[in-house]
């Protein structure tokens, strides 16, 4: 992003193979250097649509988060007979059940994550243990971004995990897009 180092007297083109991520930092540089003639190539996704920069979410939103059990955890389907999630007290452990009379869906329980901003690099990273786990995609987390009028922008989601598993990481990462307003993790299975 230095100018004195990237400019259009020294580079004719650039190309982006990141898809829609671009240094937020950069983006003054990047506009002149467009502006003084300079050609642009993006890989993939809508140019300049996830700014991020060098700061960082906080690592550890969820670590407190089961110490008092599900406060501020909200099922998808509430009241539901076919899913239900426990907290196993004295461990940082929700535990999601789901019937043999359940139909195949999506199952989940959200939290709010106050303090994000657009241009944070956000990392989940969890364990999944999983019993029996058939007939769909898996278990995962997703923490998912929102606008002004509520609707999703984009999901960060971590791997799927399927069967019987004991412990497996489940690890996901990527910037909170430009427009974010609001955000929320999930932990969801199919």
């Amino acid at each position: 992003a230095d100018p004195s180092r990237f400019h259009s007297g020294r580079y004719s083109m650039i190309v982006l193979p990141y898809g829609e991520a671009f240094p937020g930092g950069a983006r003054e540089n990047m506009i002149e250097f467009l502006q003084s003639g300079g050609s642009f190539l993006s890989t993939g996704g809508y140019a300049f649509n996830s700014l991020y920069n060098d700061k960082t979410s906080a690592t550890a939103f969820l670590e407190d988060s089961f110490d008092s059990g599900l406060e501020g955890w909200t099922p998808s389907t509430p009241g539901s007979d076919a899913v239900s999630y426990a907290w196993v007290p004295g461990e940082k452990v929700v535990r999601a059940t789901v019937t043999d009379a359940a139909t195949i869906g999506w199952y989940d329980i959200t939290a709010p994550v106050p303090g994000l901003e657009p241009g944070m690099e956000v990392r989940i990273a969890l364990r999944i243990r999983t019993e029996n786990l058939r007939d769909g995609f898996g278990a995962y987390a997703a923490l998912c971004h929102f606008n002004d009028a509520g609707e999703r922008i984009s999901c960060t989601e971590t791997n799927l995990i399927t069967g019987t598993q004991d412990w497996v990481p489940a690890e996901g990462s990527g910037p909170v897009p430009v427009g974010t307003r609001s955000s929320r993790i999930g932990l969801i299975f199919h």
